[in-house]
């Protein structure tokens, strides 16, 4: 299955067009132009409309060399903004991973045994496909920052509401929630971060913060039985919440809002 998952990405990134934001950090301004042309041809059949005159913007980022693109994200314009999207990503994957690879005991130590509890985890896990509809809807009507606040918030509190539930009911309950929560967590997280550094920088920032991201992965699982030996299961919920408001509050402290501005604007 991954094997036919991998070759279809290579087929759809085949015919994907390369960023002419991209291509004129590079010096290929000739690709860029080629491109924005065809683009703009497209959306103008789809459309059926000429599309109007572009706007005057400030010049796009400078021809810059790839090696600079570490040397950007370090940079003092980019420095905090780099370690607290490094930050976000560790907090809120560890609490995602540290639950969710651990919930299946977690869920057997509150007394089911293991062959129902891989059915109540089918069912719930259900309940992200439209935590990623919801959030596709919210990203561009409230803005980035806020949608992705708001669905580790919520995320935190369904995670302490699951670890405090007492009947199977109300735990199928909280645990849908807590799934829809979680994937429009993730929704949210991978459309915001690219949006935070300039184009000559993005790849290796979107990058670094997804290895942060893994990093909290693998702490998350490594410190839950830690937890369960000494303070017991339903504490591990508990420290999950704690991450998922300390990534929040990362955040809304040190990163910006990126909705309904331009790529320009953002970049320094």
């Amino acid at each position: 299955m991954q094997a036919c998952l991998a070759i279809v990405a290579l087929i759809v990134r085949r015919n994907l067009p390369e960023s002419p934001r991209w291509l004129t950090s590079r010096g290929r301004f000739a690709d860029a132009r080629a491109t924005l042309e065809s683009i703009e041809a497209n959306t103008e059949q789809a459309c059926g409309n000429t599309l109007p005159a572009p706007a005057v913007v400030a010049p796009v980022d400078e021809v810059h060399d790839h090696s600079a693109s570490w040397r950007t994200l370090f940079s003092r314009d980019y420095r905090k903004r780099t370690l607290a999207s490094w930050a976000m990503w560790f907090c809120l994957l560890g609490g995602y991973y540290g639950l969710t690879t651990w919930i299946g005991k977690l869920l057997a130590d509150s007394g089911f045994d293991v062959v129902r509890t891989a059915g109540y985890i089918v069912l719930m896990a259900l309940w992200g496909i439209p935590g990623f509809l919801t959030a596709a809807y919210l990203i561009e009507v409230v803005g980035r920052k806020l949608c992705l606040v708001g669905f580790a918030l919520c995320s935190a509190i369904a995670a302490f509401v699951y670890g405090s539930a007492s009947g199977l009911t109300e735990l199928i309950i909280a645990g849908s929630f807590l799934q829809f929560f979680f994937f429009g967590m993730f929704s949210s997280i991978f459309a915001y971060t690219p949006e935070l550094f300039p184009t000559r920088a993005r790849a290796i920032g979107m990058g670094s913060s997804t290895a942060a991201g893994r990093l909290g992965s693998i702490f998350g699982p490594v410190i839950v039985p830690i937890i369960i030996a000494s303070s017991g299961t339903s504490v591990v919920f508990t420290a999950s919440a704690v991450l998922f408001v300390t990534g929040s509050l990362i955040a809304i402290i040190f990163l910006p809002e990126t909705r309904q501005t331009v790529l320009e604007d953002i970049s320094r």
